[in-house]
């Protein structure tokens, strides 16, 4: 990852967590047939989980909120509109073993880290800032 970005995203988790995510169990097997244990925001995975989660905004500029981008990532269940919907943002899920809790705190803390940024009004989306590109460039190979 580029390196400013990633200490920046680093000293960022242990910001503000959405409180409804706060009371959710980690194991949330029951809600979305996904069984999450252990991982925890040090894995090596953080570096993976950003990628995704900048690609997927990137892709879908504005039309995805932290929640919905958190779930993608993860692998969790999210409602779409049809099929071809379902298989176009099945691409951007990976391999992590993190709670749909830790998924937020990361995407909070791309927003902290000014790699994201968040519309106003009553549904809020993502977009991808001028450093997010970068670092977005950065995984890719690009610089």
């Amino acid at each position: 990852m580029h390196a400013p970005a990633q200490m920046t995203v680093a000293a960022a988790f242990d910001g503000p967590v959405d409180p409804a995510l706060e009371h959710q169990p980690d194991d949330v097997t029951e809600t979305t047939g996904h069984q999450r244990s252990g991982g925890g925001l040090e894995d090596v995975g953080a570096e993976a989980a950003a990628h995704a989660m900048l690609r997927l905004t990137a892709d879908f500029p504005g039309l995805m909120g932290r929640l919905r981008t958190a779930r993608i990532v993860g692998g969790y269940a999210v409602p779409h509109r049809d099929d071809a919907d379902a298989a176009r943002l099945s691409r951007y899920g990976i391999e992590i073993d993190w709670t749909l809790r830790e998924l937020v705190r990361l995407v909070d803390a791309l927003i902290d880290g000014h790699l994201l940024a968040q519309t106003s009004g009553p549904r809020p989306t993502l977009v991808l800032t001028r450093a997010g590109y970068a670092a977005l460039v950065a995984l890719e190979g690009g610089g």
